[in-house]
């Protein structure tokens, strides 16, 4: 299986997650998680790497921001 950059916006809403495990068994794909909730990202990353992801980063955005909004698609960019 080839390796991809995943990014999962609303990372932890119960389907993004379920997408996540789908493909973090694979084993061979890097994450980065964009979510509010600091914790459950957290959790989602220590689970992804449980079940064979290759790393998993998580960024903690405000929806509501457009600031924080700018800032996490800059941080998409430059982790290409």
């Amino acid at each position: 299986v080839p390796s991809h950059d995943i990014r999962i916006i609303g990372a932890t809403s119960a389907i993004a997650h379920a997408f996540a495990k789908k493909y973090a068994k694979e084993g061979t794909h890097d994450f980065t998680l964009f979510g509010r909730n600091e914790q459950r990202l957290k959790s989602c990353s220590q689970e992804l790497i449980a079940l064979g992801a290759q790393s998993v980063h998580v960024k903690v955005i405000n929806f509501l921001n457009n600031e924080s909004i700018s800032t996490a698609i800059h941080d998409c960019i430059q982790t290409r």
